[in-house]
């Protein structure tokens, strides 16, 4: 039951992600899934911070 849990969580694909990149085995398909999502993650937090309206106004 707690694996199926894991798989859900993606927390777990970055841990497995880290473990290769500090190890240095091949990449998995899990690797390369985290790394699209989180450079996808990246554009759409620039994307959404550079549209919205900062309020710098403190009084």
């Amino acid at each position: 039951m707690l694996y199926y849990i894991s798989k859900l969580n993606p927390l777990t694909y970055q841990l497995t992600s880290m473990r290769t990149v500090i190890f240095g085995m091949d990449f998995d398909i899990n690797t390369y899934v985290t790394i699209f999502l989180s450079l996808i993650m990246f554009v759409l937090a620039i994307s959404v911070i550079i549209r919205s309206e900062l309020l710098g106004d403190e009084r």
